[in-house]
């Protein structure tokens, strides 16, 4: 994780710990525009004008620091105020108790109180009672400007906060007109971004002998300091991915038809850096094993790309399947590939919204058919479709992994019913709470 606190304190990423704090109190470190003090947590249970005002500073923080690229409210530190300026970090102080309820109804104002809300808020206790403070990190949106509701004499109005240094401001009409210029301006950009992606995951594939399916994940902001990683750290996140997909796998006969090759990328695969990438793939010429074929990209920023064949399997009597047949459970197994590869790339930094393109390439005189097991898990042929459609979703990635679990089913789901079947086959359906 990489916080303004951590460039505060001229920090490498690394958790939120006491020790960063003290460091903070020492130096008397000073607000920012992405980094507020606050000695303690909003109050609860007041009556009811009380606790209105209460929940609108909460609401009001948390829409200025979306409306500013996104930034940390540190609740445990007191502040001293500077003459003309803002405040610095004088003393640590103790918030109490902070049930898991506390943090649903925080969560639950920035999705209610402002427009469009905002989700994601990482919320993270830092130290032993006595001295225990609470860090909420705000991400930053491509949904700007967020509206609250604002009382100004007897009555209400829209308006946006925003973080003006280390002072809260009120927008002019004319910077909320910029921004939801911006806005438009961004979607249209991030549509072009995650097209390029793909365009570049899909180049060069032999999809005129098997199909490839081809997916990209993007996250919609970019991270505060993406990281560097080198060959070792890369191979702990493939390894990463690897387990976490393991609450996904469902039937095994079924699983082992889906072919997940996250275990080869990690154990066998060609390994390439590239600008702000690594790249590996698991890339055999032999004709006989052009059904196993995959790879991935995984960048600095969270990005990923994962693009693997999944047409011609090699069926159980030695065989191969058509190259314009596509195995369901295979399709199953590439979700849960790239999902999971975004959830392991995206994990130093926290809960992000991504962008998701999937599809499937192929470039042969019949159209592609998407064959189901039997319950040998054996493929059972089926018609082909005039037309498979790309899929476009948005994913919350680096979070709760049940979250990535719920994710990749629909998705998966929304894949195999386009070739007209109707269940998961691989996937083990997400449990509902």
């Amino acid at each position: 994780m990489y916080t303004a606190l951590h460039r505060a304190l001229n920090k490498a990423a690394g958790p939120l710990t006491d020790e960063l704090l003290n460091e903070a109190v020492a130096q008397h470190a000073p607000e920012q525009a992405d980094l507020e003090w606050k000695q303690e947590l909003p109050r609860r249970k007041l009556p009811g004008p009380e606790q209105e005002v209460e929940d609108a500073k909460f609401v009001k923080d948390i829409a200025a620091m979306a409306n500013s690229g996104g930034g940390l409210l540190v609740y445990g530190v007191a502040e001293t105020k500077a003459d003309g300026g803002g405040g610095r970090a004088d003393q640590r102080c103790d918030i109490g108790d902070f049930p898991e309820t506390f943090e649903n109804s925080l969560r639950g104002l920035a999705a209610s109180a402002i427009a469009p809300p905002v989700l994601n808020l990482g919320f993270y206790l830092i130290g032993e009672p006595g001295s225990r403070a609470l860090a909420v990190t705000v991400p930053g949106s491509l949904d700007v400007p967020h509206l609250i509701y604002r009382r100004k004499d007897s009555d209400f109005h829209f308006a946006a906060p925003f973080r003006n240094g280390a002072f809260t401001s009120y927008m002019s009409e004319r910077q909320i007109e910029q921004l939801y210029r911006a806005r438009f301006g961004q979607r249209a950009d991030a549509a072009a971004a995650i097209n390029s992606l793909y365009d570049d995951a899909a180049a060069g594939r032999p999809i005129d002998k098997v199909a490839w399916m081809v997916g990209v994940v993007c996250p919609r902001e970019p991270a505060l300091a993406p990281l560097r990683r080198d060959r070792q750290a890369v191979l702990g996140l493939v390894a990463l991915a690897n387990d976490l997909s393991n609450g996904a796998k469902g039937d095994r006969a079924n699983w082992n038809g889906a072919h997940v090759r996250l275990d080869d990328l990690a154990s066998q695969g060609c390994w390439r850096s590239g600008l702000r990438s690594w790249r590996v793939s698991t890339w055999d010429e032999r004709p006989s094993m052009a059904w196993a074929r995959a790879e991935a990209s995984l960048h600095d920023d969270g990005t990923v790309w994962y693009a693997a064949a999944v047409g011609g399997t090699r069926l159980t009597t030695g065989e191969f399947a058509d190259g314009w047949r596509v195995s369901a459970p295979r399709v199953e197994g590439f979700v849960v590939a790239l999902g999971y590869l975004a959830q392991a790339n995206n994990a130093a930094y926290g809960p992000r919204d991504c962008d998701v393109l999937v599809g499937i390439e192929w470039q042969g005189d019949q159209h592609i058919a998407l064959d189901r097991p039997d319950p040998s898990g054996l493929p059972t042929e089926n018609d082909p479709v005039a037309r498979y459609g790309r899929i476009q979703r948005q994913w919350t990635v680096g979070g709760d992994p049940s979250q990535m679990h719920q994710q990749v089913a629909d998705l998966a789901l929304d894949a195999v019913n386009q070739g007209g079947i109707q269940h998961l086959h691989a996937i083990v359906p997400p449990r509902v709470e």
